[in-house]
């Protein structure tokens, strides 16, 4: 099985580097537009999300087996460093689905902010940007302290 922890940190990455950002604009200079960072987090959090559950493969629509669809559209296998039986794909499913909702509110939040200025947006955009970092941070340093293993799932053989 091939090792994909750096796929899953990049992405994890991204998203802390993509919410620093956005974070910053908005205190340090209220007037420049901090979408493309949101964004950033947005699309970043959604590709987390396809290491649990991979996108279909267009090889599957048109009467190919699954097997034609490659290594990239299995779904990957967590495991924990120190327990290496105990399945860890429920605990990244979990932090990764949270992750992405809060990323979804953030963005839907701060557009509806941006057409219809409320006073408690900015309150509740704080509370879904700890979220986000709180999640992210929590598989960051899983992969970082080496504790998690990202594994493809192996194709069956036939």
């Amino acid at each position: 099985m091939a090792d994909r922890s750096s796929a899953v940190y990049h992405t994890v990455a991204r998203i802390l580097t993509g919410l620093k950002e956005f974070r910053r604009l908005r205190q340090e200079h209220p007037d420049q537009d901090p979408s493309p960072f949101l964004l950033l987090t947005l699309v970043s959090a959604a590709e987390l999300v396809l290491f649990i559950e991979p996108a279909p493969n267009p090889a599957t629509f048109h009467g190919g087996t699954s097997e034609m669809a490659g290594a990239e559209s299995r779904p990957l296998s967590f495991r924990h460093r120190e327990r290496p039986e105990w399945d860890f794909g429920p605990w990244f499913a979990e932090k990764s689905w949270h992750l992405y909702a809060a990323a979804r509110d953030l963005a839907s939040l701060w557009m509806a902010s941006r057409e219809a200025p409320d006073p408690h947006s900015r309150e509740r955009m704080d509370t879904l940007v700890a979220q986000v970092e709180m999640y992210g941070r929590s598989i960051f340093d899983q992969l970082t302290d080496g504790d998690l293993i990202v594994e493809t799932v192996p194709a069956p053989e036939f």
